[in-house]
């Protein structure tokens, strides 16, 4: 059956690219798909002072979690780990209130040298999917910690509606069903229950903080409430307080990546003059087409749907260098050309779309978080997002929907810090993709430029795309960086990153588009 050009997809913080030959996740060489030594029950008492913040607020909670009944677990990939149900208080400023079961999951190492937390993207996203990333950090104990909401971490379902009327039913029922407990499903709550649970959890060994996408923003308000707990915090795709707005700010931002490719294609010869002596223009020119109705209807794609698939197709560090002969040939509609986009959707789209695709995932939660946390104050109108949208060739589509939820969703209060970065002198690995659609440097930069202390260090990798930690390079930077947080950093690998190439060879215009050439019919 033939694929459409594109079905409706927002795009996914937190999702990690790929550079395998199949298009699916590169598995890490240590994969940990073996069984792990089962821990024996832990009765674990947090030091003294092992949740300290900068305003010791956490520090005086009196709150000890027991004994911790682990349990052997199968994780996604498959992974063999450990899991445990936490009952943790919902609001962290009443320990005898209400509570809330948080999940936590861990993949043990042999002879560990110390603790690795992870904090998943989204926002949406299970922390106890991420189990893969083991292999990243083979000396470690990972912890993985699904955010309130998510997994099963008291988990927030709206997944089987899609229409907005249905989000704001769900909306409606969850804020009945949970009452006043609603507000506490946010980064605050979740950002002291990481907190919570490192100082109970550590030993002696160096403990590590990980976060990627919004897995940063989370990172940020850990470090807000324990600004020194941590050895080291390590986080990557830098989503910002104020930037990292799901709206306007980031909507224009990936647009510019997209220009940034197709001027990149400029420098080709023969990218340039296949798409006309002026590639962005000949985009220009394709979305004035598909404008005026009519154009390739074989692949179903109108102006909106032709932005959110170029912004897509930004994400995967292969198939975004195919994007220009993609272009071309859909611009030209043959039935060649048709056969050929449908080969590549097929190949890299496939996965992306649909509620299981980034495992135990919450788009109630999502829409919570960004609604109340994310989204500028005020809101944009739809009829702004639409209009910025009009200039745009690159961008999803989610940000029309969050404007439509935005004034009748029952957002939480935002408290006095959200907006801020945090002030520590934790030492810090800070990695960005300068070809980040999702959190481009644009959006990163007040991470580089607040984070600049001894010990903290903000490195680009030139041309990478969202989710840097599966390029070996980046994985370089991490292991220099957890042997010694506060030793030199040796970035030479970043140096050596190529730019994206539009002279395509015949085999990998084969694996792509199902012809050995990528441009033209009949090869």
């Amino acid at each position: 059956m033939r694929s459409a050009i594109l079905v409706f997809l927002p795009l996914v913080w937190g999702v990690g690219c790929s550079d395998s030959e199949d298009g699916a996740p590169v598995e890490p060489t240590d994969a940990r798909a073996q069984d792990a030594d089962a821990h024996d029950d832990e009765a674990v008492e947090p030091p003294p002072d092992a949740a300290l913040d900068a305003e010791g607020a956490d520090a005086a909670t009196p709150w000890t979690p027991g004994v911790l009944d682990w349990t052997n677990c199968t994780l996604p990939g498959p992974v063999a780990g450990e899991c445990v149900d936490i009952e943790l208080p919902a609001d962290w400023d009443d320990v005898d209130g209400p509570t809330l079961s948080v999940h936590l999951a861990r993949v043990a190492s042999p002879g560990a040298r110390g603790q690795v937390f992870v904090l998943a993207g989204g926002p949406g996203q299970a922390g106890s999917s991420l189990a893969g990333i083991s292999g990243f950090f083979p000396d470690f104990d990972l912890y993985l910690l699904d955010f309130r909401g998510t997994g099963a971490s008291s988990y927030l379902d709206c997944d089987a509606v899609l229409a907005r009327e249905d989000f704001l039913g769900c909306a409606e029922r969850l804020r009945s069903e949970r009452g006043a407990t609603l507000d506490h499903f946010s980064t605050t709550a979740s950002a002291r229950d990481l907190g919570m649970l490192i100082g109970a959890l550590r030993d002696e060994r160096p403990v590590f903080v990980y976060g990627g996408s919004f897995g940063t923003y989370w990172a940020n308000r850990y470090l807000q409430r324990f600004a020194d707990q941590a050895d080291g915090v390590i986080v990557e795709g830098l989503c910002p307080p104020g930037r990292c707005d799901a709206s306007l700010y980031q909507d224009a931002a990936t647009n510019e990546v997209a220009r940034t490719l197709f001027g990149l294609c400029a420098q080709n010869a023969t990218c340039n003059a296949k798409l006309g002596g002026d590639p962005w223009g000949f985009v220009g020119a394709l979305f004035a087409r598909v404008a005026g109705g009519g154009h390739c209807p074989e692949l179903e794609a109108d102006s909106d749907a032709l932005r959110s698939y170029i912004a897509l197709a930004l994400f995967h560090p292969q198939a975004r260098d195919y994007l220009p002969a993609v272009l071309y040939r859909y611009a030209r509609c043959e039935p060649g050309d048709i056969e050929a986009v449908d080969h590549f959707n097929d190949l890299a789209f496939v996965g992306v779309s649909g509620r299981n695709a980034l495992g135990a995932y919450s788009s109630a939660l999502r829409f919570h978080v960004i609604l109340s946390e994310l989204l500028p104050d005020p809101p944009p109108t739809l009829a702004e997002v639409e209009a910025l949208h009009e200039t745009l060739y690159a961008t999803g589509e989610e940000s029309k929907v969050l404007a439509t939820l935005a004034d009748a969703w029952p957002r939480s209060p935002r408290e006095d810090r959200w907006g801020a970065l945090a002030e520590t002198r934790v030492p810090m690995l800070m990695l960005q993709g300068t070809m980040d659609p999702a959190t481009t440097r644009a959006v990163a930069e007040p991470f580089a430029e607040t984070f600049a202390g001894d010990h903290q260090h903000y490195v680009e990798l030139p041309y990478l795309t969202h989710g840097v930690l599966w390029h070996p390079c980046a994985q370089a930077l991490v292991r220099q960086f957890t042997a010694n947080p506060k030793g030199a950093l040796d970035t030479a690998c970043t140096r050596a990153l190529p730019a994206p190439s539009f002279d395509y060879p015949a085999d990998g215009a084969m694996r792509w588009l199902g012809t050995r050439d990528a441009w033209e019919n009949g090869g």
